[in-house]
């Protein structure tokens, strides 16, 4: 029986139906089924009854082997319209007498077999001993149709199946009737949704009366039409709501959109973007412009293709490396494509979880700076040589001044106080030129870095600094005291100069028994960032300390510039250099200086410096 897809009342009517007959059928199953058992038990008993009174009415016929008798003892079955055969068997189990009312049965047993009735496929038969006491005279045969319980059993199937017919027709007649009292409410409440659904109204309600679990569902239907119409009503304020502020979102994401791409191809750096298969998917007016190729002839194509003249290039390596995760930055190389000299850097670009999905290459031409950096090379080391040369020729005057200064002041018979005084004066001005014009040479070869850099000992360095330095510090009492310092990659002789400049400045300036303390430490990457160093590599950071007259904070930066003197009291004599070479040394190496102070309580100068240990 289909019920999917049929009305609930179709479905009420052929459910109440369906059960109905199920019911009676299986009630009728159980009785034919009982009635089975039963009528075959009772058949099994009348013959077990009729075997036993005729084996008892021939024991006289078997024990005097009289046939006649036999024949007409056994022959009284015909009385019995169901029973066909009939045979008396002696002892030896050769046939004494025999019945036979059916002529169609042919299978007649010859001999006798086991005692006991069964039912067989339309008979029942069986064996019954016939004894006197203990003896066995014979056995007798019977078998009986069973003709009469396939009658029985036909006109009982008809009967149910009368029975089941009749019993569904009224079932299906009674529960027609009775269903609309379910089915009428619940089909109202099936019309109602179909409208709520097809119309969005859910303003309607059931209105149909009914009780019991109907009614609940009708109260229930009802209830929840109200909240879904009230929550329409806010989904509905908020949609507009939303839709107002996706549509502001959108124009301002539009607006970020135009304003990105206004601000990328308005940029005078070059901007591209490739994914993980080298194909453009980014590229902005200056690459327009610089490499002479429109958006619509790169994007979405293999930059190996597009250019093909950067293949195995260093930009191409770049890319790939930044691909792998890398930041790399190219200072200055040659375009294969241009010809020209470029600045880039690659940028690895990742998504939320952190996979990589393209590189970022930002670049610009550096062409006329390299132009300008190579006169301006050519300027410089022009400009040294003429200072050289300038510094050599004002050295002779001033030897020159400061000889026949000595001889005047050696060939004066008279003493003259305030010539004598004047005397003085010349000498100490030419000497003070003199060091004047040694300390600038001596800055203006530093303008070149050397580039004979090699691993150098700092223990060694303050060594012959110390060495240098012996009568001073024997004069003033000093003490220096230095941890073991690292070795690194530098130049000694510049090395040399700075650890110089610093400890005579410290014995210098200093109105007491100096004490001076050298300290060395690997930095931490905090101190590298702080001083504007580049975080990969190792660092070693070296302080001088020492106990002298010190200087305000305020100037920490200023004793670094040339010709800078913070005392001016002559005892203190100085050119203003010395710090400033000491600061164009650590550039030289890559690093920092930097200094604070006390005013009375001493100085602090902190060296960074790039550690290449051997």
């Amino acid at each position: 029986m289909k019920l999917k897809g049929s009305s609930i009342r179709t479905r009420l009517i052929r459910l109440t139906s369906l059960i109905s007959a199920i019911s009676l059928l299986i009630v009728f199953t159980v009785l034919f089924i009982y009635e089975v058992v039963s009528y075959r038990n009772a058949t099994i008993r009348e013959m077990n009854v009729l075997g036993n009174i005729l084996a008892a009415n021939s024991t006289a016929a078997l024990a005097f082997e009289d046939a006649d008798v036999a024949q007409e003892i056994i022959s009284a079955v015909k009385a019995e319209r169901l029973v066909t055969t009939a045979i008396l068997f002696k002892a030896d189990g050769s046939i004494l007498a025999s019945f036979i009312g059916d002529t169609t049965v042919t299978e007649i047993p010859s001999t006798p077999h086991n005692n006991g009735f069964e039912i067989g496929s339309g008979k029942v038969e069986g064996f019954v001993p016939v004894t006197i006491g203990d003896k066995r005279l014979g056995t007798l045969y019977l078998r009986r149709s069973t003709e009469d319980i396939e009658q029985r059993l036909m006109l009982y199937a008809l009967i149910a199946g009368s029975v089941i017919v009749v019993s569904f027709v009224l079932a299906y007649l009674l529960s027609s009737r009775l269903e609309r009292a379910i089915s009428d409410p619940l089909i109202a409440l099936s019309e109602i949704s179909v409208q709520v659904s097809e119309r969005r109204d859910y303003s309607v309600r059931a209105t149909n009366p009914a009780d019991g679990e109907v009614g609940q569902l009708k109260d229930a239907f009802n209830a929840m039409l109200s909240t879904i119409e009230i929550q329409n009503k806010e989904i509905q304020k908020y949609n507009q709501h939303l839709e107002f502020e996706i549509d502001e979102r959108t124009r301002a994401y539009r607006r970020e959109k135009e304003f990105a791409e206004v601000v990328v191809n308005s940029s005078l750096v070059l901007i591209a973007v490739f994914n993980t298969e080298m194909r453009l998917i980014g590229y902005n007016d200056k690459c327009e412009e610089e490499f002479g190729l429109t958006r619509e002839q790169v994007l979405g194509k293999k930059f190996d293709e597009v250019m093909p003249q950067v293949k195995d290039s260093l930009t191409y390596n770049s890319i790939v490396r930044a691909l792998e995760g890398e930041f790399v930055h190219n200072p200055q190389y040659r375009s294969a494509v241009t010809g020209d000299f470029y600045e880039s850097f690659m940028r690895p670009l990742k998504n939320e979880t952190g996979e990589i999905y393209a590189a970022l290459m930002t670049a610009h031409n550096i062409n006329g700076f390299v132009v300008s950096t190579a006169e301006l090379q050519k300027r410089n080391a022009d400009l040294e040589q003429f200072a050289y040369v300038a510094s050599h020729d004002l050295q002779e005057p001033l030897r020159k001044v400061i000889l026949f200064t000595d001889r005047l002041a050696e060939e004066l018979t008279e003493k003259n106080e305030a010539v004598t005084r004047y005397i003085e004066k010349i000498e100490n001005a030419a000497r003070r030129m003199s060091n004047l014009i040694r300390d600038v040479l001596a800055y203006s070869r530093l303008s070149q870095p050397e580039k004979s850099h090699v691993p150098t000992d700092l223990n060694e360095v303050v060594m012959q600094v110390r060495t240098d330095l012996e009568l001073v510090i024997e004069e003033k009492g000093a003490v220096i005291n230095s941890d073991h310092l690292p070795v690194i990659f530098g130049n000694a002789l510049q090395l040399h100069q700075l650890f110089a400049n610093l400890i005579s400045n410290a014995l210098k300036f200093c109105d007491r028994r100096p004490v001076l303390q050298i300290t060395s430490a690997i930095t931490a990457n905090s101190e590298m960032t702080e001083a504007g160093l580049p975080l990969p590599g190792n660092y070693v950071k070296i302080q001088v300390i020492d106990n002298g007259v010190g200087f305000d904070q305020q100037y920490a930066e200023k004793i670094f510039t040339l010709f800078q003197r913070l005392h001016q009291d002559k005892k203190y004599a100085g050119t203003g250099i010395g710090l400033a070479l000491c600061k164009k040394i650590v550039n030289n190496h890559g690093g920092r200086i930097g200094a604070e102070s006390t005013v009375g309580k001493g100085s602090t100068f902190t060296i960074l410096l790039p550690s290449e240990a051997t």
